[in-house]
């Protein structure tokens, strides 16, 4: 890995647009795929993407100061490189990668991309596209142009997470749009082990779960658990009876498991449990990536409200059963704690 290289920026809230999605390839095919972005005016995904990159290539000359459309096919790599009007201004290896991008008489266009590694060779990728404005002038751009550059960029990380996983293992069922990921965690006063082994316990499923859920395993006890097994349940969203059968894809006692759906209520449900040994106990972490059926109209109304529901007092029912002063959300709570990441 390469020692960071990196032009300091500073991105001002009320100017940026900041989205994330989970990709199926691990961090150096998708760093592969950013250093390949706007490349002889080439950007990742499909045909309705080009175009849309290709009419704002057309008109940037007139909004745009510097930049050239013939990079001679080189990837860009070295802070200060440009390619299609972009600026590289910083690149870590698998890491960062952010180009910028100087808009006359308005401030400077920008868009980072930070890589974190997940297992099962997997990385979360976290896309921020922004401007630095001049003044009342360069926020009013952004604010007239945000909706549509929203779009355009949710579907420019789609691509690079699409590009990045292509020829790759992607499981069954999962789908290419609609993805959202909903993430906690908690620090519990106790090792490693002794965390891992009260989640091995399917009957303690229940005692974390909300109560107005009516959580039920149908599955007859008891259940050995590891990787490969089954588990049916039974729950009720809004008082109607839902059945759940998930499977369990992964199990690493002491560091993770995963458990996917088969079927249920979602269109892609995968929940990943990672432990974590820091000071004074475990860290625990929570990480769903789910499509919701009838997105446009479940998602805001209610799958995204249920789930903020349900994490927020999971984490309140492990930190008495486990004894954990410290509780928290990694810090964001994206869409709720729910990011789009179509």
């Amino acid at each position: 890995m390469s020692h960071p290289a990196t032009i300091e920026t500073s991105f001002d809230a009320a100017c940026a647009t900041a989205s994330e999605r989970l990709v199926w390839a691990p961090p150096e095919a998708v760093f592969d795929v950013l250093t390949r972005v706007g490349r002889q005016g080439r950007y990742p995904g499909g045909l309705v993407d080009q175009t849309l990159w290709t009419l704002r290539t057309i008109a940037a000359p007139v909004i745009v100061r510097g930049g050239r459309r013939d990079d001679g096919g080189l990837r860009p790599s070295r802070l200060g490189d440009e390619v299609d009007h972009w600026r590289v201004v910083a690149c870590e290896q698998w890491r960062r990668f952010a180009l910028a991008c100087p808009m006359r008489g308005l401030g400077e266009a920008r868009i980072e991309w930070l890589i974190e590694d997940r297992p099962g060779a997997r990385s979360l990728l976290r896309q921020t596209a922004s401007i630095v404005p001049f003044g009342p002038l360069g926020r009013l751009y952004w604010q007239l142009t945000s909706p549509p550059h929203a779009f355009v960029f949710s579907r420019l990380l789609r691509g690079i997470a699409l590009a990045a996983e292509l020829d790759r293992h992607i499981p069954a069922g999962r789908p290419r749009d609609g993805l959202r990921i909903i993430r906690r965690e908690i620090t519990v006063p106790r090792d490693a082990d002794e965390t891992f082994a009260y989640f091995a316990d399917p009957r303690n499923l229940e005692a974390i779960t909300p109560a107005w859920l009516r959580f039920e395993i149908l599955t007859p006890m008891p259940i050995p658990m590891g990787e490969g097994t089954h588990i049916d349940y039974r729950i009720r969203l809004h008082g109607y009876p839902v059945r759940w059968h998930t499977r369990i894809d992964a199990w690493e006692p002491g560091h993770r498991f995963v458990d996917r759906q088969i079927r249920g209520p979602y269109r892609w449900w995968h929940h990943e449990h990672r432990f974590e040994h820091v000071d004074g106990g475990t860290r625990v972490m929570d990480e769903v990536e789910y499509a919701s059926p009838l997105r446009w109209i479940s998602e805001p109304l209610l799958v995204r409200r249920d789930l903020n529901r349900i994490f927020d007092e999971r984490m309140s029912r492990l930190r008495s059963a486990l004894g954990s002063p410290v509780a928290k959300e990694n810090g964001r709570r994206h869409a709720g704690a729910a990011a789009q990441v179509s």
